[in-house]
C-alpha cells in the first residue's frame, strides 16, 4: 500500500492511497469492516465499485483509499500517474 501526498497538485483531496485486494472475498471485508467502524463510519463520504468489480473506491475526505486487485492496479498504475508527487510505501503489496 503506499500513500501519495497529492495537496500540491490538486484541491478536492489531500492523499491518495492505493493497495492490493487479493480477492472478491477480501475486497468485501475490507469494506464490511471499514463500514462497521462507528468511528469511520462517521467520516466516509462514499464508496464507489464492488467485491467484484477489480476496484473499490472509499472517499475519507480528505483522502481517497483505492483498493484494486491486481490486474486493475498494474493497468491503471496510479502511482505512475502521481509521480510528482510526495508517495509513501506504507507496506509491502502480494506479488
Amino acid at each position: 500500500m503506499v500513500s501519495i501526498d497529492v495537496r500540491s497538485n490538486i484541491a478536492l483531496f489531500d492523499y491518495l492511497m492505493v493497495g492490493t485486494i487479493t480477492s472478491s472475498a477480501h475486497a468485501g471485508s475490507i469494506v464490511k469492516t471499514l463500514l462497521e467502524d462507528h468511528n469511520l463510519k462517521k467520516i466516509i463520504i462514499g464508496v464507489e465499485g464492488g467485491d467484484k468489480s477489480g476496484w473499490i473506491l472509499i472517499d475519507f475526505d480528505h483522502f481517497l483509499l483505492n483498493l484494486m486487485d491486481v490486474q486493475t492496479r498494474d493497468y491503471y498504475r496510479l502511482e505512475d500517474k502521481w509521480y510528482k508527487s510526495s508517495m509513501v510505501k506504507l507496506c509491502d503489496t502480494p506479488e
